[in-house]
């Protein structure tokens, strides 16, 4: 294995790796916004149970 070798080998995976990594990317993204979503009804349910707490007191 020459350096050679290995730079044609690291030069011809590059497009691989890089879709990868946008595709990786695409997912922590739609990640984030579903954290997001299940932090807002997270939110209001503890929203309601403040509510509720305050009318069994």
């Amino acid at each position: 294995m020459t350096l050679e070798w290995l730079w044609w080998q690291i030069e011809a995976s590059y497009p691989r790796i890089k879709r990868l990594n946008f595709e990786t990317l695409q997912y922590l993204a739609k990640l984030i916004h579903s954290n997001k979503q299940s932090m807002k009804y997270i939110n209001q349910l503890n929203q309601l149970n403040q509510h509720l707490l305050k009318d069994l007191n």
